[in-house]
């Protein structure tokens, strides 16, 4: 027989279902085969003969199948080739007979062998010419790199990965995937980086915007032209102190001799503009209501926490829960109806303060946004004794409560209650030094982020200490004793893929 055709291996895609699979050229043996499967990973598995498949058409000529004991997996691979032993077989003795089937089995054994090399070759990395300065890998990977170690060595992902992380790690970045790019040189020199509205680059000339602080000149008394914002003009006083003033209207302005701010335009927005210590402190003491504690600076000890003047920091109202009836001696439902009237009463932002004592209180105390602190004497100074239904002892209404500390006062679920603390959407949470005992489900149960629940006491509840769901992302618990409760201490359950991000947990 001819070899009439170039072909000896065969490729295929597995479905799961396919155990059988046909090679389309001759081979001598069943043993002339290499069968091997590639799985989804590029991994690479030699099979064994008469274990993980078995062959027929072996001394044919049309070629035969190769069966697999099991199916090949869906988007697998197999590879289907004939290796021949490079050996010479036939012997041919002196004056015996001439068979030509003989000679053509030798031949075709040469040519199979020769078709066999080639086919090595075709797994190289190779040229596509003679002509050609370059290998061309055909779309395929080439593993096993060694690391460079010269110029214009190849370089491998692994070495470029730790090569950029290290650079990345001693660079500023931002998250976005572009940013404008800066001017040349000349737009950027004696210039400052700032950043627009939009957070692209912004270059700002420091004697314009004045970032590098004012050029102090004199004076008022001895005349001067003003021609930048960045000047500060000097009103001195007979003692040699005085005010600086920078100029609020239109460059240049031409200051006369023994002039004053009052003579040369008035003091105001659009004029002149004092930029001087005696004109704070004027300021600090004022009483109008855009002075004084208004331009005072007040942070909150929240994460994330937004600041606000010291004027309306002391804006928000503070209710005593004495003032509306809430006492010792008081049923369950009395206390609880002066707690909530306390809470509804609540217009503004307001503060309210559980006196010192054992109260007994219905659970279902229900907050609203407006309430930004409950606070008592302390964990075991002020408590609430839950009776009745087993609802959460203090919970919210409808929608997003935000900015809401609790802190310094003890709840008793008394085996009723079904939570101590259930806040099921809030953020920017603050919970500190509150005891939670007895209650029938978990002591805190808080959905949200920017949550700090700090030096709490959660003991002998049925659920867990503390359950933390939603976005669950910027969370501290810190310094809690939690013990003896039922399902365990804390639970984080992010409700989201992107959940669960900024998460302290440290010291319980």
């Amino acid at each position: 027989m001819t070899v009439s055709t170039e072909v000896d291996h065969n490729e295929y895609t597995g479905n799961g279902v396919t155990t059988t699979f046909p090679y389309t050229f001759r081979i001598f043996k069943k043993s002339d085969l290499v069968v091997q499967v590639v799985d989804l990973n590029d991994n690479i598995t030699v099979l064994t003969l008469d274990t993980d498949y078995t062959v027929t058409g072996a001394g044919g000529y049309v070629g035969g199948n190769v069966i697999l004991a099991t199916a090949l997996a869906n988007g697998y691979q197999i590879s289907i080739s004939r290796e021949l032993p490079v050996t010479q077989e036939t012997d041919l003795r002196n004056q015996g007979k001439f068979f030509a089937e003989v000679h053509e089995d030798a031949l075709d054994k040469l040519t199979m062998l020769i078709q066999q090399v080639r086919s090595w070759f075709s797994l190289a990395l190779r040229k596509p010419s003679f002509a050609a300065n370059y290998y061309d890998a055909m779309d395929n990977y080439i593993r096993n790199l060694r690391a460079p170690s010269r110029p214009k060595d190849a370089a491998t992902k692994d070495y470029v990965d730790i090569l950029s992380g290290a650079s990345l790690s001693r660079s500023l970045r931002v998250p976005e995937s572009f940013i404008n790019e800066l001017p040349d040189a000349d737009g950027r020199k004696n210039k400052t980086l700032s950043f627009d509205n939009s957070g692209s680059p912004l270059l700002l000339d420091p004697e314009s915007s004045g970032l590098w602080g004012y050029s102090l000149i004199d004076s008022f008394q001895d005349g001067a032209s003003i021609t930048t914002r960045f000047q500060a003009l000097h009103w001195k006083r007979p003692d040699g102190n005085g005010e600086y003033y920078r100029w609020d209207g239109s460059l240049p302005k031409d200051v006369p001799e023994n002039s004053t701010p009052e003579s040369t335009g008035g003091v105001s927005l659009g004029a002149w503009v004092s930029v001087g210590d005696a004109s704070l402190r004027s300021d600090l003491i004022s009483q109008e209501t855009d002075k004084g504690s208004s331009i005072v600076t007040y942070t909150p000890k929240f994460n994330d926490a937004v600041s606000m003047s010291v004027y309306e920091k002391l804006s928000v109202d503070l209710v005593t829960l004495s003032d509306y009836g809430f006492k010792v001696g008081n049923t369950g439902s009395q206390n609880k109806a002066a707690f909530q009237k306390a809470i509804d009463d609540a217009t503004l932002p307001t503060e309210i303060v559980i006196p010192e004592g054992v109260f007994i209180v219905d659970p279902g105390i229900t907050i609203k946004n407006t309430v930004t602190m409950i606070r008592g004497a302390g964990a075991y100074q002020s408590r609430i004794f839950s009776t009745g239904t087993a609802a959460p002892i203090i919970t919210q209404q409808d929608g997003v409560i935000t900015f809401c500390e609790f802190r310094d006062f003890g709840l008793d679920g008394n085996g009723y209650a079904a939570n101590g603390i259930s806040l099921t959407e809030a953020n920017h949470i603050k919970i500190e030094n509150i005891d939670v005992v007895n209650t029938n489900n978990n002591a805190i149960l808080v959905n949200g982020y920017s949550i700090d629940i700090i030096g709490c006491r959660l003991f002998q509840n049925t659920g867990n200490g503390i359950n933390v769901g939603g976005h669950c992302n910027n969370i501290n618990i810190i310094n809690n004793r939690i013990y003896g409760n039922g399902a365990g201490g804390v639970l984080l359950t992010p409700a989201y893929a992107e959940g669960g991000m900024s998460v302290r947990v440290n010291g319980n």
